[in-house]
């Protein structure tokens, strides 16, 4: 966590921009949304908040801002236009059967105990 901090600072250095982790972007925004209120006493607009918000969404901004040099690897590319799907229906039967497998070993481990 501190070595990715360190880089969304820039303390680290190098050329290329780094992705961040979004889990911990979303959990500073959800704990900062439920934790602090949004007005003080007397009715004052908590501002500590607007700014923590606000540092938060700008780091998000930063790196959608940022360009990214992403080289074509051949070997993805081969796989992925070689790759065949199967049909909507075919992926449902699949899914079926193996809930029906789920279950079927979910009820002999529950008689087994």
């Amino acid at each position: 966590k501190q070595w990715y901090q360190r880089r969304v600072r820039g303390e680290l250095g190098g050329s290329s921009p780094a992705i961040p982790f979004l889990t911990i972007h979303m959990t500073r925004l959800i704990s900062l949304n439920t934790e602090c209120p949004d007005y003080l006493k007397r009715g004052l607009i908590n501002l500590r908040k607007r700014r923590l918000l606000y540092k938060e969404l700008e780091e998000l901004r930063w790196f959608q801002r940022q360009t990214y040099n992403l080289l074509e690897v051949p070997e993805i590319v081969d796989f992925f236009t070689l790759y065949e799907t199967l049909p909507e229906e075919e992926f449902y039967l699949r899914s079926e059967i193996a809930k029906r497998k789920e279950a079927e070993r979910a009820r002999r481990l529950s008689k087994k105990r």
